[in-house]
């Protein structure tokens, strides 16, 4: 009897085995079906998001050819969101919206009879979503070379690297805009408002920066060699290793200052009031530099400092 109850015993352990096996089997098989399926169903919805994408910008296209203001902007608009949803599609948008800036601002003649306008509300809506901070890692794309950008608003802007020669961008407001490496030769920047604006390592050879207000602003190794920046406010500014060579600097303000390892040499200081002698000794000035009364150049050129105009200081 004994033996009789083991085997049972046995049997039944054996049963329950094989039972908890199939059970797993099942599971397994059962967690693959449902994995199919979930993968399928990704698949599908990726797919979708994807042609509703693809949708989303042809409308947009047509709205920005619209004759209608309110319609362009409503394309601005949905750019904007597809920009901020779509990292696959930022290239394309921040193309599309550079060219859109360029053909409506030329269009428009009011901002050259009344600059302090500013462009119109659809142009300038889409300068903000080319300069929004989603846009960083593409800033170097945006091309609005040559581009009447008058009056625009562009506080906080990024605009980091951007491609902005011979650009208008006289009364624009700017202030804490980073225009860091941004290539702006020839550009015009006449009374722009752009304090504690970052504009290190910028190009701005040749530009026009007449009453430009800098004050607080970065212009750690930026090139402004023959710019005009005549009656600018930079006080507070930095200058360390810019380049101002021949530079015409006269009746701007530079109290506080940092003018270290900046080149001077041939640049016109005349009328350049907040000017100290502590500040031209800590720059690169030569016999060819216009001072005002009561400063003087080195006798001898800074250790640090390279001879000629045209030098970018490291």
């Amino acid at each position: 009897m004994s033996e009789s109850r083991t085997g049972v015993g046995k049997w039944s352990s054996t049963v329950q085995n094989w039972l908890q096996t199939l059970a797993s089997v099942a599971t397994v098989g059962a967690l693959a079906f449902t994995a199919v399926q979930a993968n399928a169903a990704l698949q599908q919805n990726v797919t979708a998001q994807q042609q509703k994408t693809t949708e989303t910008l042809g409308q947009a296209v047509e709205q920005l050819a619209s004759e209608k203001i309110s319609v362009r902007i409503l394309g601005v608009h949905a750019l904007g969101r597809v920009f901020r949803e779509s990292p696959d599609d930022r290239q394309a948008i921040v193309a599309g919206l550079s060219r859109f800036v360029q053909d409506r601002s030329a269009e428009n003649p009011q901002t050259t009879r009344y600059p302090w306008i500013g462009p119109e509300e659809d142009v300038q809506r889409a300068i903000t979503v080319l300069s929004s901070s989603a846009g960083q890692e593409l800033s170097a794309n945006i091309d609005l070379i040559n581009v009447n950008m008058t009056g625009a608003r562009l506080e906080k802007a990024n605009l980091s690297h951007a491609q902005l020669i011979g650009t208008n961008l006289t009364y624009v407001r700017a202030d804490s805009a980073n225009l860091a490496g941004a290539y702006l030769m020839d550009a015009k920047l006449v009374t722009a408002e752009m304090p504690y604006s970052n504009l290190a390592g910028a190009s701005l050879d040749h530009a026009d920066l007449t009453g430009v207000q800098l004050s607080r602003a970065n212009l750690n190794g930026a090139r402004l060699f023959l710019a005009n920046p005549s009656g600018a406010t930079f006080d507070g500014a930095r200058f360390v290793g810019a380049n101002l060579a021949g530079a015409n600097l006269s009746g701007s303000y530079l109290g506080g200052a940092d003018l270290t390892r900046a080149d001077l040499t041939g640049a016109n200081l005349l009328g350049v009031t907040g000017l100290s002698q502590h500040q031209i000794d800590s720059a690169c000035v030569n016999a060819s530099t216009k001072l005002p009364p009561g400063l003087k150049a080195p006798r001898e050129m800074r250790a640090e400092c390279v001879n000629g105009p045209g030098t970018v200081f490291s």
